[in-house]
Formats: structure tokens, C-alpha cells, sequence
């Protein structure tokens, strides 16, 4: 059970699940950002077209924050997973892109690290548009400046491929969450199997050195101390149920004195004969004693009602 505790909380959970987490989250964000840059990138025309200066110097001052901060993930995402298959999609996974060019639009094939790069680079590329171009109603690829032909490519790649790029790459890590999971039940799955058997395999070692060790225990001594202990209605039917325990074995015993006590109780049931007749039948037919063993028997008896 420890060895599964620490397997689970340092290498899976510490390790993997955390860190997975970590990523999805911040993939979460990526696309939270790449949606909120058309939207401000029309935001900096609508600025442009009002005359607002400061208002459009705030926009893309903020703008190219988030550039720099989707850089930054970009870069996390690759360097610090710990998830094999994401390092494949990055380097392997390639996507047909089509970029901008001076009157044309040219189609390119980038891997998933390529594709965040030039899409980010493009997005900080379109924020230096001016704002006598973005009051330009015109976006010609072959009249407008390298800068405004990176707006129209914002506009056209953000959903098409960023979104399901990096949606594609949750997935990786959602199905290695799922992954850990399986992990994880599996080791507690075990770990609760081998504590059953090991508290079974305790209970058939206790069980089988059971009738030995009872021989020593202080059962005698215990069950006189529990009289103590007990309400006085249950003790005067544990009393009662000794005496009669005592008689039925006087009487076959053959003691007559014990039977002729058993007969009268019989006779008078829920009457305490105890205190009038415990010694009566220690004595034989003719009243006398019968020595050692009578007083043995007395003795007992005390000691019986006693307890």
C-alpha cells in the first residue's frame, strides 16, 4: 500500500497527471488568445478609422503582450512535456498552409512547432499595420505593405488551422490523462488485492495457533473479574445460571442432597433457595458430614455464589 501511495502521488501524479493538467490548461489558453486577436485586430481598424490614437496605441501595446505570451506557451508546450507523443506531433504532424505573398497566396507545408512560430510571428507582423493603411478599405495583396497582408492571413488561419491545431494536441494529452488514470486504478486494484490476501493469510496464521495460545490465556481469571463489572440484575442471572449448572452436575454427580434441591426448585421456581439451602445439600442422607470432599463441594459453591 506505500509503495502504491508513492508511485501514485511522486511518478504519476507529481510527474504526469500535474503536469499534463498544466498543459491543458495552458493550451486552453492559447486558443482563448488566438480568438481574442481577430477580434482585436478588427478592434485596431475600427480604432483607425475613428481617429483614436491613444486607444489604438493601447490596443496594440496590449496585443503585442499576448504575442509575446503565446510565444512563451508555444515554447513551454515543447520544451517541458513529458508526454513522448507530443514531441511527435510537434516535429511530425505537418498542416498545408496558405500564406500570403506579394499578389498570390502560396501554399506551405509546416509541422506543428513551424505553424505556431510563423502564425504568432505573423499576428506581431500585422500589429505595425499604420493606421492611413488600416483606414484603407483596399486589401489587395499586391497593393498593400507586407504588414496589412498579414491581417487578411489572421483572419483566414486563425480558424481553419490554429484552432484545430492545437485542439488536436489537448487531445494528446487528454488521452495520456486517460492513460494515468488506467495507471492508477490498476496499482490500486493491486495494492488492494495483495492487502486482502496479506489480512487473510494474518487471519489463517492467528487462526490456525489459536488453540494453543487459549490454553494459556487468563480466561478464568477474566471471567471472574467480568461479575464485577456487570449490572446486578444480569449478575443474579449469571449466579443462577452457575448454581444450576453446579446442581445438574451434583445430580449426576449422584449427590441426593443436590437432587432433593434440584426437585424443590423445580417445584418453586423464581424462589432464591440460595441462602437457606446451599448447605443442606452438601450433607448426605443422614445429615452428617461427608468430610474433605463436602467441604471441597462447599467451598465450590461459595465461591459460585460468590461470583
Amino acid at each position: 500500500a506505500t509503495a502504491t501511495f508513492v508511485l501514485s502521488e511522486w511518478v504519476l501524479f507529481r510527474n504526469l497527471a500535474k503536469k499534463e493538467m498544466e498543459m491543458i490548461r495552458v493550451i486552453g489558453d492559447m486558443r482563448q488568445t488566438a480568438v481574442s486577436a481577430v477580434f482585436f485586430l478588427r478592434g485596431l481598424v475600427l480604432h483607425a478609422w475613428s481617429d483614436d490614437s491613444d486607444a489604438l496605441l493601447a490596443t496594440r501595446r496590449q496585443q503585442k503582450a499576448q504575442v509575446a505570451r503565446f510565444v512563451d506557451h508555444h515554447v513551454e508546450l515543447f520544451d517541458n512535456t513529458v508526454v513522448e507523443h507530443v514531441r511527435e506531433y510537434f516535429k511530425e504532424r505537418a498542416f498545408s498552409v496558405e500564406v500570403p505573398k506579394a499578389g498570390w497566396w502560396e501554399v506551405q507545408n509546416m509541422t506543428m512547432w513551424d505553424l505556431g512560430n510563423d502564425w504568432a510571428r505573423r499576428w506581431d507582423s500585422s500589429l505595425e499595420t499604420t493606421a492611413a493603411e488600416l483606414r484603407n478599405s483596399s486589401y489587395a495583396l499586391a497593393d498593400v505593405s507586407k504588414q496589412k497582408r498579414n491581417i487578411p492571413y489572421m483572419f483566414e488561419s486563425t480558424g481553419p488551422r490554429i484552432l484545430p491545431a492545437y485542439y488536436e494536441l489537448s487531445k494528446i494529452y487528454v488521452e495520456e490523462m486517460q492513460t494515468v488514470k488506467d495507471t492508477t486504478d490498476l496499482l490500486v486494484a493491486i495494492s488492494c488485492c495483495c492487502n486482502a490476501v496479506l489480512v487473510i493469510g494474518i487471519f489463517l496464521l492467528v487462526f490456525r495457533g489459536l488453540h494453543k495460545t487459549v490454553r494459556f490465556m487468563e480466561h478464568r481469571r477474566v471471567l471472574c473479574h467480568l461479575a464485577y463489572s456487570l449490572p446486578r440484575p444480569t449478575c443474579k442471572k449469571l449466579h443462577r445460571l452457575y448454581r444450576e449448572c453446579e446442581l445438574s452436575l451434583r445430580t449426576l454427580e449422584g449427590d441426593e442432597a443436590a437432587g432433593e434441591m434440584m426437585v424443590m426448585r423445580l417445584a418453586s421456581p423464581g424462589k432464591d433457595e440460595c441462602a437457606n439451602r446451599h448447605g443442606s445439600y452438601l450433607q448426605d442422607d443422614d445429615g452428617d458430614d461427608n468430610g474433605g470432599k463436602d467441604e471441597g463441594n462447599a467451598s465450590r459453591v461459595d465461591s459460585v455464589e460468590r461470583s
